[in-house]
């Protein structure tokens, strides 16, 4: 009888937990098609079309690769990271099981055209990884991307190895 009972009970606790994740993950998919309905990616989310975007970047540093003098190129393994604010990915968590965050394949959503500008690598929008953005309820967007990059530096190298390169 107490063996009976047990199972039972452990039964609806699984099987509540197993409702409960189902509609979790309902509500995820119904936030993601309400945000991205009608949604143009390659249209500026700005409430009026003179007003600006304030886009915040960071870029940090995680290896020189390399340091080619003959060509002048430096070859870098940094983290981009970029926040910006898209009225048009906004939503009531209320609505969506209190939900405040969501994950959008980066893709998908308005980007800042922000690109290296001594770029020197032909493959430049292959060499920063695909990753997901991040979208609280109240539009903030946070997307960071890891990549390699090779910019041109001019290296005078007259006085190597006694040289001071200043950039």
């Amino acid at each position: 009888m107490a063996s009976t009972l047990l199972g039972t009970t452990v039964f609806f606790f699984v099987w509540f937990a197993v409702i409960r994740l189902v509609d979790g993950e309902e509500s995820l998919v119904r936030l993601y098609r309400y945000l991205l309905r009608d949604y143009e990616s390659d249209v500026r989310p700005s409430i009026r079309h003179d007003m600006p975007i304030n886009v915040t970047f960071s870029f940090s540093l995680t290896q020189i690769i390399d340091v080619d003098e003959r060509n002048q190129i430096m070859t870098t393994n940094a983290w981009v990271r970029q926040n910006w604010v898209d009225y048009k990915l906004v939503w009531d968590p209320l609505e969506f099981d209190n939900l405040t965050r969501i994950h959008i394949p980066y893709e998908r959503i308005w980007r800042p055209d922000i690109i290296l500008y001594n770029n020197a690598d032909s493959a430049y929008s292959k060499s920063v990884m695909s990753t997901d953005a991040v979208v609280n309820y109240a539009g903030n967007v946070t997307w960071s991307a890891a990549g390699i990059f090779k910019s041109s530096c001019p290296l005078d190298v007259r006085y190597y190895p006694f040289d001071f390169q200043v950039g």
